[in-house]
């Protein structure tokens, strides 16, 4: 797995009425594009799409990170994303994000299959987008080996059927652990201790 490069941001978030041609007028204005792609096939159940943009200078992408936050009325999810990466996906976290779950399954039922994969420190309730019936919810694991396999299995068809997952935002995930009382600092040492161990292995 290639490490995080700088000049490259994977954005989440974007309303998917927004074409190519006006996102790579909104990045360039941080400095000059070396690529972007945009998500093409949106599924009718998301309002929202992805996109990865790539600069020549870390300094721009670095700009773009800061304040590309909002388009309109909606606000953007930036990250870096990785050097060797064919779709430049979010580093990996704890946090994970898992769209299109059937509307019969239920939170209990999400989160005992999730949890065959390590302890889960955070979930939120089965949620549904704005179109369609299919479901998504934010989830955290207390180990981030733990977070990769569930990952990778969900990537490989062994969760439920057509789900999709993706790393989620690292600041998001860490404010809500702090909130349920365990402190940012004992959590930062806890996930480098976990990143260290698998990277080891």
């Amino acid at each position: 797995m290639g490490e995080v490069d700088k000049r490259r941001l994977y954005v989440r978030r974007i309303p998917k009425v927004l074409t190519e041609e006006y996102l790579r007028k909104y990045f360039s204005q941080f400095g000059e594009l070396k690529s972007i792609y945009v998500q093409n096939r949106v599924p009718t159940w998301s309002n929202s799409k992805y996109a990865f943009v790539c600069y020549g200078y870390a300094e721009d992408a670095a700009e773009a990170k800061e304040k590309a936050t909002r388009i309109g009325t909606s606000n953007l999810n930036v990250e870096y994303g990785r050097e060797d990466s064919g779709r430049n996906d979010i580093a990996p976290s704890n946090s994970l994000i898992i769209r299109n779950i059937n509307s019969h399954h239920t939170t209990k039922a999400v989160r005992a299959s999730l949890e065959k994969y390590g302890k889960v420190v955070y979930m939120t309730a089965l949620r549904r987008p704005v179109y369609g019936n299919m479901r998504y919810c934010q989830v955290c694991y207390q180990r981030l080996r733990d977070a990769k396999k569930a990952h990778t299995a969900i990537r490989s068809g062994k969760f439920y059927k057509g789900a999709i997952v993706d790393y989620d935002s690292e600041e998001y995930i860490a404010s809500k652990i702090e909130a349920r009382g365990l402190s940012s600092r004992n959590y930062r040492a806890a996930k480098e201790r976990e990143s260290n161990r698998f990277s080891n292995k």
